[in-house]
């Protein structure tokens, strides 16, 4: 019998397989605006205050099952606008948002400060891009991975 550690070790992986499956394109979004000069990605910026990167993006239509995330990177937090609206936080944890077809200005405010109040002493975007993703495959990589944890956590 294989021991309970090994097992939920393997059947972990085998979800995290399934997610990464689901992955089907990347469209680097390199070129950023910082104070109307353009940057390349990776783009460090010193600055004690909060920083405004901006570009404009192409999201290609899609097939059936497929959507499209936006991977977005930095050091520390950022706030995330979609033609103009306030549409997620970026941190350590939410780097992947939902994206519509079309052509979008993306707006990032980026903050030094990380979670629980620690400080870089520079703002850095590492990296962005577009990831085609098939979403009933990503769904159920990630039920299955909730649901393994789940039984990990239970008395075995």
């Amino acid at each position: 019998m294989v021991p309970r550690e090994i097992l939920f070790s393997r059947l972990k992986r085998t979800a995290y397989d399934l997610i990464a499956y689901s992955f089907a394109e990347l469209v680097p979004i390199n070129k950023w605006s910082v104070n109307g000069e353009e940057r390349i990605t990776p783009i460090i910026i010193r600055d004690p205050g909060i920083v405004s990167l901006s570009t404009v993006i192409e999201v290609p239509e899609t097939e059936k099952y497929y959507v499209w995330f936006l991977k977005i990177v930095t050091n520390g937090n950022a706030l995330l606008r979609i033609d103009g609206y306030d549409y997620a936080g970026i941190d350590d944890y939410h780097t992947y948002h939902i994206i519509d077809p079309g052509r979008h200005e993306v707006e990032l405010l980026m903050d030094r400060i990380r979670l629980f109040g620690d400080h870089e002493p520079y703002h850095t975007l590492y990296t962005s891009y577009l990831v085609r993703t098939h979403r009933p495959l990503f769904e159920a990589g990630i039920k299955a991975l909730a649901l393994i944890e789940a039984l990990e956590k239970q008395d075995g």
